[in-house]
């Protein structure tokens, strides 16, 4: 495989001890090219060339995964919310560790959405 690099703008590059990774995308934005090389006897380097739909699937599955980490992000905030408002009802014990009415829980509920 001919690599011609003149049609190529790297986008992100990386080395360690173990090798290089080098990320680069056509110029026309139709492909993108990784190149990596691990430091051993075989020191070749290994190109990959993607396409436009291919690019269009990883794109999709990177959204799929970002999307995933706003999922635990809100549920963590659910979780927040809940552990404050519980505290206004009667735990196992039957204690109430706050004391306030369905008004001070509707303060509550609205400053962690941001409306207050």
């Amino acid at each position: 495989m001919e690599i011609i690099k003149e049609q190529y703008q790297t986008i992100c590059k990386s080395s360690d001890s173990q090798g290089k990774f080098e990320f680069r995308i056509q110029n026309d934005c139709s492909q993108i090219q990784l190149e990596t090389s691990i430091r051993d006897d075989r020191s070749d380097s290994v190109y990959a060339d993607v396409n436009r739909i291919e690019l269009e699937q990883m794109a999709k599955a990177i959204l799929s995964v970002l999307g995933a980490s706003n999922v635990f992000e809100k549920a963590s905030k659910w979780d927040v919310l809940d552990d404050k408002i519980s505290k206004f009802y009667e735990n196992e014990d039957g204690e109430v560790e706050n004391d306030g009415d369905l008004t001070d829980i509707g303060e509550l509920a609205a400053s962690a959405f941001g409306y207050l």
